[in-house]
């Protein structure tokens, strides 16, 4: 069952326990919400940006922002992988900006998750505190083949290979320049 919902606010500001919050309390953009599985509708791209640092997530809010190309719906932000792929269990994102040393869940073994990929198994920490298995089979459907983008400080040949043999599209080198950021998201989308 599917129910319109008028929301108003700073969508998409904070992480994604503030869009709950954000939907809960305010009325402007239109969601249609099937239980708990959250869809903006309308044009503009639902953006995810996963990183431990909220300077890094507030500059890349920024870039975003002022690239009228880039015509952004609705910027969600992720402090760690577990933290991302709870919110992709539930929210549809277009395009994935993805850090790759985080604590909890670092963005390699993320991705992974997404993909729900067969290297899984094998990659798999050994941490008792984040049921992996149970994560990755929670994320949607609609998030298994969204474009990845890792931005990264890790540039050595066997770590870039890593990331893209997880399921990461594309690895942009820390710090990263706006025009660069710019041309990735599009040419990640065509």
């Amino acid at each position: 069952m599917s129910t319109k919902i008028e929301v108003s606010g700073n969508i998409g500001i904070g992480n994604h326990d503030g869009l709950a919050e954000t939907l809960s309390s305010h009325a402007c953009a239109n969601y249609t919400c099937s239980e708990s599985l959250i869809l903006p509708v309308g044009p503009g791209l639902r953006i995810g940006i996963c990183d431990d640092d909220p300077i890094i997530q507030q500059t890349l809010k920024f870039a975003l922002s002022k690239n009228k190309n880039i015509p952004a719906k609705s910027v969600f932000t992720f402090n760690d992988g577990v933290d991302c792929l709870e919110a992709l269990s539930r929210t549809i994102v277009d395009i994935l900006l993805l850090d790759i040393d985080m604590p909890n869940l670092n963005g390699d073994i993320t991705a992974l998750c997404i993909r729900n990929h067969d290297m899984l198994s094998s990659n798999i920490p050994k941490n008792k505190t984040i049921n992996l298995h149970q994560l990755t089979n929670n994320v949607l459907v609609q998030n298994r083949n969204i474009p990845i983008i890792a931005i990264t400080s890790n540039n050595r040949a066997q770590d870039i290979e890593l990331y893209l043999n997880s399921g990461i599209n594309l690895v942009l080198q820390k710090p990263v320049r706006f025009k660069e950021l710019y041309s990735a998201i599009e040419n990640t989308l065509i």
